[in-house]
């Protein structure tokens, strides 16, 4: 019991975020470089939409860890909301702020994506327009999180929120089935076979794991920070301070 509450005290995280940001950041450039050389040069050019298709090695993995991002987000907020302990909300303020980033990513080369391919930037798509609401969400959760005052209470409104925006996820994952869209249906996160070219899948594979850990280290450091900045009062945070 003492050893869970160690792990769940802000100081333990901040030591880790300390230690372990910084060195897998620097592992990002060499990973962001390889993913980068698997979708632009080691996969093969597709037959009906020629290169620009290549940008789905940064929309893709871009949209999915959006996804996953606010999955967590949800996951944090539950066990916050239940054990009203301080570092489940700090990790969901951390994840909200990569994952909005990240879902504005998904629809900025979404947009650059559809022009070549159906002639427009946007279109009220099922795909898009749900993928545009979770931006809204992640906004607005922000928004409550850090306006709302006191925030003992601003914790507690941004984590019901951030429950019930886990509703979109649903609609985003299944929307090109259940409404006509030109959004082009799964074909990764499926159940069936995935329909993609062997070379252009293990490529595409790649790009998400490094995109998952990309978030993962951005999550990391994003915490580090803002335990800083909420815990400054704090003595652990004093004695840091001495220290550097």
């Amino acid at each position: 019991m003492t050893s869970l509450k160690n792990l769940l005290k802000p100081e333990t995280w901040f030591d880790f975020c300390e230690h372990w940001g910084s060195v897998l950041f620097y592992t990002l450039f060499p990973l962001l470089f390889f993913g980068l050389i698997s979708g632009l040069y080691l996969a093969p050019t597709d037959a009906q939409q020629g290169e620009v298709y290549r940008i789905i090695y940064v929309h893709v993995p871009a949209a999915a860890m959006s996804l996953g991002c606010y999955a967590f987000i949800g996951l944090c907020s539950a066990c916050f909301l239940v054990s009203r302990v301080l570092i489940f909300d700090y990790l969901t303020l951390a994840a909200a702020k990569v994952g909005a980033i990240l879902t504005a990513l998904s629809l900025i080369t979404g947009a650059i994506w559809g022009l070549p391919t159906w002639g427009t930037w946007w279109i009220w798509d099922a795909r898009l327009t749900s993928q545009l609401l979770l931006l809204m969400i992640y906004v607005c959760y922000l928004l409550v999180r850090l306006s709302v005052k006191p925030e003992r209470q601003a914790r507690i409104y941004a984590s019901v929120f951030a429950m019930i925006g886990l509703i979109d996820l649903p609609i985003i994952h299944f929307s090109v089935q259940w409404w006509a869209t030109l959004h082009q249906p799964p074909t990764l996160f499926k159940f069936a076979k995935p329909s993609m070219d062997g070379q252009m899948l293990w490529a595409l594979m790649i790009c998400l794991f490094v995109y998952f850990f990309i978030t993962i280290v951005l999550v990391l450091l994003t915490l580090r920070n803002d335990l800083l900045i909420h815990c400054r009062h704090k003595k652990w945070v004093e004695r840091k301070k001495i220290h550097e």
